[in-house]
């Protein structure tokens, strides 16, 4: 196993959680690359939203993988780190914050590698708090006319090359109805949302 501690490091994280009732297994999730660099911070902090029914929140197994970018030949695997979140307290809704520092584990002998940490944060919000933070992040976009003033209707303030009248916070997706921009959350699900805690830091002291 490459160790994260030589001077070429270019680590990323992948993120998942699995259900340990069900043995099902979320989408995996990515961070972006932080090149050469033994001490990586994610700013702004990477954050993971994973979408999980709110009666299976304590049966959720948090997943963190590790990996070298290498361009010449294939990733490699630097190490893993768990975190069961059955009897964390981790109660849906309230602004409550978990932080949680985590050892990184060798991939092949499960043992703890060497003055390696990884900081995280956790929050679980409820349907309906996820459904106002996304409505918080919706862009309106209006036209001022002389005969109508402010306003974003066609026909009569927009134009015909205007792409809509709503969009997302990075201005990738838009549209005339406000409900395809900020997608509704299903009721009876809660969100438990992973930020790289400290900053997005992945400590690893050498």
């Amino acid at each position: 196993m490459t160790s994260i501690g030589q001077s070429s490091s270019d680590p990323y994280v992948k993120a998942k959680m699995v259900n340990t009732a069900t043995h099902s297994t979320s989408e995996e999730q990515r961070s972006p690359t932080i090149h050469k660099n033994t001490d990586p911070i994610w700013l702004p902090a990477v954050r993971f939203t994973f979408l999980v029914p709110a009666d299976s929140v304590e049966a959720q197994r948090l997943v963190l993988d590790i990996w070298d970018q290498d361009s010449m030949s294939k990733d490699d695997y630097l190490g893993t780190t768990k975190l069961d979140l059955k009897g964390l307290n981790l109660s849906g809704g309230g602004d409550a914050v978990h932080n949680h520092t985590l050892d990184l584990l060798d991939v092949k002998t499960g043992d703890k590698v060497p003055n390696s940490k990884v900081f995280i944060a956790i929050q679980v919000k409820t349907a309906a708090e996820m459904a106002s933070e996304q409505h918080e992040l919706v862009y309106e976009y209006e036209r001022w006319t002389p005969t109508g003033g402010w306003g974003k209707k066609y026909p009569g303030n927009l134009l015909p090359t205007d792409p809509g009248c709503w969009s997302d916070e990075k201005g990738g997706k838009w549209s005339m109805d406000m409900s395809e921009v900020a997608l509704p959350i299903p009721e009876g699900m809660h969100s438990v949302d992973v930020t790289l805690g400290d900053g997005g830091r992945l400590d690893v002291w050498v």
